[in-house]
């Protein structure tokens, strides 16, 4: 209601689906360079270092963050449960662009296909 009284778009819902486990998985097993940034994940094979523990491109010893652990995401998945996953019910209303789904299912590559699709079709980005 407040975006429509200031006369500005509601933009486009972009749903991402996962389940729990997935999420967690993923959340809990991400590793990152300290020099360069780039993010690994322990257990998918197209995401995990050459040579475990050390990156690929600067050859540091990779680190995870403190709060990528079960108890923070668990808190982290409830917020978004209880706040922002409702929005997933306003789609069906006139204001909303059609939802747009992405499967967080596929490999990390098809679900930045998936994402960038969106934000063309949308003229985003």
């Amino acid at each position: 209601e407040l975006l429509k009284q200031l006369g500005l778009d509601l933009g486009v819902v972009i749903y991402i689906n996962i389940d729990k486990e997935t999420a967690i998985k993923r959340a809990c097993s991400r590793i990152t360079c300290p020099k360069c940034g780039k993010i690994y994940n322990k257990y998918s094979n197209e995401m995990k270092p050459k040579e475990e523990g050390i990156c690929d491109d600067c050859k540091v010893n990779l680190t995870q963050r403190a709060d990528d652990n079960e108890e923070t995401f668990t808190k982290r998945f409830e917020e978004y449960i209880n706040k922002t996953y409702q929005l997933e019910t306003l789609t069906n209303e006139d204001d909303w662009k059609d939802p747009q789904w992405v499967e967080w299912e596929k490999p990390k590559g098809k679900v930045l296909d998936a994402y960038n699709t969106v934000l063309k079709a949308n003229h985003i980005g």
